[in-house]
């Protein structure tokens, strides 16, 4: 269950220890079908993990206060998808039910999940990283990951609405510093071919 560690960092062995304790595991899509399914892009490795203790589910609408509230939330079942995962939730059985949680996080506190050795990185932990060119020049930020067979995608968006598609191998990614939150990368010029435009 979230074993299997995706990138290599270069910062001491506590950088990673920050005040917050939640983990993004995966953020809910369109409803599927009529019984409640949802898509889910899933940001772990191994979607067992969702079935550990402690899965939260924060709602896409803010409180009355500003905030993101979070609850406890438990998983029926799941399957994949080209793209992501089709989940079953507790108490959500009908269509209208799944398209309320529409862009919705799940969410599991870091303590949930087996700890690393140092010098590795679970994939969530790569979400928000500022991306740089091999000049520590800004390119954007990461925002996502697709996933295809064994290969990570890295969905990077600039700050021109153009969203780039890195794929997560050492001939793209060249450093990844945990304690700075950022990565490297190719020069701007040579990512063109993996650049899509935004609406």
């Amino acid at each position: 269950m979230e074993k299997k560690p995706v990138a290599r960092k270069k910062a001491p062995p506590d950088a990673l220890e920050t005040a917050v304790d939640l983990v993004l595991m995966g953020r809910l899509g369109r409803a599927h079908g009529v019984h409640g399914e949802i898509r889910c892009d899933f940001y772990g490795e191994d979607p067992e993990s969702l079935l550990l203790p402690g899965l939260l589910l924060s709602p896409p609408r803010k409180n009355a206060s500003g905030k993101r509230e979070t609850r406890p939330v438990s998983l029926q079942g799941f399957r994949p998808a080209a793209r992501g995962l089709i989940l079953r939730l507790k108490d959500v059985q009908t269509r209208d039910q799944a398209s309320l949680l529409s862009s919705a996080e799940l969410l599991l506190p870091r303590s949930s999940l087996p700890p690393l050795p140092d010098d590795l990185l679970y994939q969530h932990d790569l979400l928000g990283m500022r991306v740089l060119d091999p000049d520590r020049l800004p390119i954007g930020q990461v925002s996502g990951f697709i996933s295809q067979g064994d290969s990570l995608i890295l969905r990077v968006l600039s700050d021109s609405r153009r969203e780039l598609l890195i794929p997560l191998r050492d001939e793209f990614v060249t450093e990844i510093d945990a304690e700075d939150k950022s990565l490297v990368t190719l020069p701007l010029a040579a990512l063109e071919a993996f650049r899509r435009d935004l609406p």
